[in-house]
């Protein structure tokens, strides 16, 4: 029991060395106006009318309908105010939980100590995991994570006690998990491995005699209520906010942006550099990459399935791996969907931390010399992504830190340059606020919000004529854009264009956020 307690320790304190610091920092502008600052209902903290909306109503103000934690930022506004490094210490508590508890899942499936612990030290701060934690937005990451993990401890109770207890509770944690987030719909997958592992060994398929029949039997309420999620989300999708257009983006399109953004995804667990919280949706992939993707895939999963009884965790972890991103291809979509995430990776990241600790095989670490080697391997490779984490952090300080970034990685993100558009001119630095509105205009001309965010900064500095074209350009491109409709009636008004006196709608104009 010590060296459990050791363990978690130190799992604790290599989360807290790498994300303490978000104790500093600020909300950001992307997502967290739409969910905490600017949503008249959080902003009211935990209240009955804010839970009644969060619980029946928000699926008509988001795509994706994530009632849990959009409670949990109620707590946190009621708890905290607005306090923003306050939100972040809670993600970071929230992230230590996790990886506690993805620790304990491995001890259980296994009965090891140090590989589990290894996997959950690569886990607790890979760069990868950065987006989730450290962006307050993406709450409902963490959240689903850990309900998880918590729905399949208590399955693997249930499972070798035969306590019907422990399956009623692994119930009630899966339905929080599913309103946490949607990508807890795959969860039955990882289940069906549970049921028809053999008693005291990890999960890995074998033949379904009668006894292991049986079980599936306990799967069906599981399916269900992942049938049942799903239609929640295609609901949402039809009476949400208004999502992006298709565009590019046909099913091809996404087919092969999926296969692509698989293959980086693994290159990226072991070279974690150039990460950004935005990268824009491709207008064109080479036929090659899907395929050479594609290939990979296949040969790896072959292999796993092939040695599964060699290396059942590695097997485990990589299914883990590939049905965790499955919710993340875009099916459905809102805002300005991205080519991938980083924050898609956070449940995904378990099952490549598992694969990547247990396919060394054990007669290689108890061999001559071989722990050793192994050890300051291990310690390497944790100070490594520490390290790397670390820094990646600091680029979630704030709204220009962030956008910067992204900026600097890709000059084409238009995402970016509105973002950072928008947090220089809420800093009043109209000038630096210009230069990012006009390279936005440059990168996205058919934009109504790009044009008219110039418009406002153009109208803020004096040259009312440049903020009447752009504004006129964003009602050209969509003559039903409020924002746009307002800012130029208020134009007017302060020209005297207009008979009746001024009045203050739209204050000092109607900025359009980054999903524009």
């Amino acid at each position: 029991m010590t060296r459990y307690l050791l363990m978690s320790a130190c799992l604790a304190m290599l989360v807290a060395v790498v994300y303490f610091q978000t104790r500093q920092f600020e909300f950001v502008g992307f997502d967290d106006p739409q969910l905490v600052t600017e949503n008249i209902h959080v902003r009211q903290g935990l209240t009955r009318q804010g839970l009644k909306w969060a619980v029946s109503s928000a699926w008509r103000e988001n795509v994706f309908f994530y009632p849990l934690s959009l409670i949990s930022h109620m707590a946190d506004v009621t708890w905290a105010g607005f306090n923003a490094g306050r939100h972040h210490l809670t993600s970071v508590a929230v992230h230590a939980l996790v990886t506690l508890s993805f620790f304990a899942l491995l001890v259980q499936l296994t009965g090891a100590f140090w590989r589990p612990g290894l996997a959950a030290g690569f886990f607790a701060v890979h760069p990868l995991g950065v987006d989730s934690v450290a962006w307050v937005a993406e709450r409902s990451n963490l959240l689903c994570a850990l309900l998880i993990i918590a729905t399949l401890l208590a399955f693997r109770r249930y499972l070798t006690a035969r306590r019907k207890s422990g399956y009623g509770l692994s119930l009630v944690l899966f339905v929080l998990a599913l309103l946490a987030k949607p990508t807890a719909v795959m969860v039955p997958v990882i289940l069906f491995f549970l049921v028809n592992a053999q008693d005291n060994s990890p999960p890995v398929p074998v033949c379904l005699d009668a006894n292991a029949r049986q079980k599936m039997m306990t799967l069906l309420p599981f399916i269900m209520l992942s049938i049942l999620r799903l239609l929640a989300v295609l609901a949402a999708r039809q009476g949400g906010s208004p999502v992006v257009s298709d565009g590019v983006m046909t099913f091809g399109m996404l087919a092969a942006n999926a296969l692509v953004s698989f293959s980086i995804y693994l290159i990226q667990v072991l070279c974690p550099f150039q990460l950004s919280v935005y990268y824009p949706f491709p207008e064109s992939i080479p036929l090659w990459q899907p395929v050479v993707s594609g290939t990979l895939i296949l040969l790896l999963t072959v292999a796993a399935i092939r040695y599964r009884h060699r290396r059942p965790m590695v097997f485990l972890g990589w299914i883990w791996f590939l049905v965790f991103l499955i919710p993340s291809f875009g099916v459905v979509r809102s805002g300005p969907w991205p080519a991938r995430a980083d924050h898609y990776m956070y449940i995904p990241l378990m099952g490549l931390m598992s694969a990547l600790v247990w396919i060394v095989p054990a007669r290689r670490v108890v061999s001559p010399g071989g722990r050793s080697v192994m050890t300051v391997t291990a310690l390497t490779l944790v100070a490594f992504f520490a390290t790397t984490a670390y820094f990646h952090v600091a680029d979630y300080r704030n709204s220009v830190t962030l956008f910067s970034r992204a900026l600097s990685l890709n000059p084409q993100n238009f995402l970016a340059a509105i973002g950072l558009g928008n947090a220089w001119r809420k800093q009043s630095r109209m000038d630096l606020a210009e230069r990012y509105f006009r390279k936005a205009v440059t990168i996205k001309p058919d934009s109504p919000g790009a044009h008219n965010n110039l418009g406002l900064v153009l109208a803020a500095k004096g040259d009312r004529a440049g903020a009447e074209n752009h504004f006129k350009a964003a009602l050209a491109l969509s003559p039903g854009f409020t924002p746009a409709q307002n800012n130029l009636v208020n134009l007017y008004l302060k020209q005297k264009v207009l008979t009746r006196p001024p009045d203050n709608r739209g204050g000092a104009g109607q900025a359009v956020p980054e999903t524009q």
